[in-house]
């Protein structure tokens, strides 16, 4: 069966709509080894849906291993909704200690006040006290007072 799975990931690669594709490598991730995750990001990262990027993302995210978690949050920051980006960016943060530092970063370039806090929210309770002092620094450049107490709640 191993010899397979390349051959089936290259079939799940060709399938033109975005939403099938996606799910068909959501269905196949539960079985596939270790050894094609890289194709796996590979496969997501041409999905052109955002929302489907995202939620594959976000779906992979415990699969991947620790040497891939960068890589899908390089994939993640090209993700312009950000909405959706928020999404995997909280759950492939939530994978590593050492993405901590890149989701506060890339927290810090998200342009809706709203969005940003909604980041700020997922990130907090995870966050060692050397980095919560950066995310109150955030939260204090949110202007609106609702986003602003979302971000620390």
């Amino acid at each position: 069966m191993q010899e397979l799975w390349p051959e089936v990931l290259k079939v799940t690669r060709n399938i033109n709509d975005d939403n099938s594709r996606a799910l068909v490598l959501r269905s196949l991730a539960q079985h596939f080894p270790e050894s094609l995750e890289v194709e796996a990001l590979k496969v997501t990262r041409n999905i052109n849906d955002e929302s489907i990027r995202s939620e594959l993302l976000c779906y992979l995210a415990s699969r991947f291993p620790e040497s891939l978690l960068l890589e899908a949050l390089e994939v993640t920051n090209k993700i312009n909704d950000e909405n959706s980006r928020i999404l995997a960016l909280t759950a492939l943060a939530s994978q590593s200690p050492k993405l901590w530092p890149i989701a506060l970063e890339m927290t810090r370039k998200i342009n809706s006040e709203y969005s940003r806090a909604e980041a700020l929210r997922a990130l907090v309770p995870r966050l060692p006290e050397s980095l919560l002092l950066e995310a109150v620094k955030l939260s204090r450049q949110i202007y609106n007072a609702y986003s602003r107490i979302l971000a620390m709640s």
